[in-house]
């Protein structure tokens, strides 16, 4: 008989037993566990009664959109290939920074050959939820409609949609609206009700885990007066299917794809009046997102637009994504660099389209302070 057991035999009587310490380090390890599964249950369990009260749906809901092959120009099939020497090289490049903006957290190896591909990459995916969180025509619809009433700047004679590389769109006034174009139209406008975009000469942008180029392309079709917008990311796909459709929309010259180890060269030979984060930073670590923000701190770049995931509280909140799965309020990391929130406006400022549109969150803005 080991000594645990004969300890615990002669506790018995008093109704106590013996753990060893690496038992009760595991048990609390097991408790984490358990604690972080249940967070994340509880806010799945949260979207799903929230998503159940905005349309009772049938449970073939998601039929309605089957996985066709994306519709493709000319070229693209023999060159968005996993063998593509860029790919390569961009993968290569990225495995070797040593940066804490490389540690993933969500967008691990496994979840972008499930979540990315390189033809449908504007398909519901990764990039962009179009129809996941129960998006139906008439939520496009009511948006682009709603947009339509504040549209000062004219975007919707400027702005082109199609359904190449998968994208999802839905006939409205007889011209196809994605969720790309909407979102893209109310970032641009939140920018424009409180920076005043549209008349800053030059205007230079940097837009942080930028994707495929979606809103870098939006803004290089919207604004005259506009600089340049950089396009970053961490992640080696991005900035290879980021490189490759700027080019193909032939905003290459304005909206131009910055690998990350050629960043702060460009930061150091550039100055950036906003930097932008859609999405992103939800996605992120608290480490990663510390170390973006130190780049911008160090580079002094003067204001901070962030539009976090709706996930369970709206998108009110600045939430990481940790490996755990748990998340952190990293507000408190824009204000230990100086920076301030001097706005926070719903995606769409109507109440009715907030509650009913296109999956609402918030438009968060901040400013360094001198």
């Amino acid at each position: 008989m080991s000594l645990g057991s004969r300890v615990n035999a002669a506790l018995a009587a008093m109704n106590v037993q013996f753990v060893r310490k690496t038992g009760l380090e595991r048990l609390r390890a097991l408790e984490q566990e358990f604690q972080a599964l249940l967070s994340e249950y509880q806010a799945l369990k949260s979207r799903h009664e929230r998503l159940s009260n905005r349309l009772h749906l049938p449970e073939k809901f998601f039929e309605l959109y089957p996985h066709s092959r994306p519709l493709l120009p000319d070229g693209a099939n023999y060159f968005l290939i996993d063998s593509n020497t860029r790919l390569t090289e961009l993968t290569q490049r990225y495995r070797a920074v040593n940066h804490p903006v490389m540690n993933a957290s969500m967008w691990t190896d496994e979840f972008v050959h499930e979540e990315i591909d390189l033809h449908g990459f504007r398909a519901d995916g990764g990039y962009v939820w179009q129809h996941r969180e129960i998006n139906t025509d008439l939520h496009y619809a009511l948006c682009a409609y709603y947009l339509k009433s504040i549209d000062t700047l004219g975007l919707f004679e400027k702005l082109t949609e199609d359904t190449l590389f998968g994208a999802y769109t839905v006939k409205v006034s007889d011209r196809p609206v994605s969720r790309d174009l909407l979102d893209s139209m109310t970032e641009i406008y939140f920018l424009e009700r409180h920076l005043a975009i549209s008349q800053r000469p030059n205007l230079t942008i940097l837009d942080i885990g930028a994707g495929y180029g979606r809103l870098a392309h939006r803004l290089a079709q919207s604004l005259s007066n506009l600089g340049t917008v950089f396009c970053t990311d961490a992640i080696a796909v991005s900035s290879f299917l980021c490189e490759y459709y700027l080019q193909f929309r032939g905003v290459n010259q304005t909206a131009i794809a910055v690998p990350f180890d050629e960043l702060r060269t460009t930061l150091t030979q550039n100055s950036v009046a906003i930097a932008i984060n859609i999405h992103s930073f939800s996605e992120c670590s608290l480490d990663a997102i510390a170390g973006w923000l130190d780049l911008l701190t160090e580079f002094a770049i003067p204001h901070i637009m962030i539009v976090p995931n709706e996930l369970d509280n709206g998108g009110t909140q600045l939430l990481s994504c940790e490996k755990d799965k748990t998340r952190i309020n990293y507000q408190p990391l824009l204000e230990q660099r100086g920076y301030q929130l001097i706005a926070c406006d719903p995606k769409f400022l109507d109440p009715t389209v907030q509650a009913n549109g296109v999956s609402p969150t918030h438009h968060f803005l901040f400013q360094k302070c001198v």
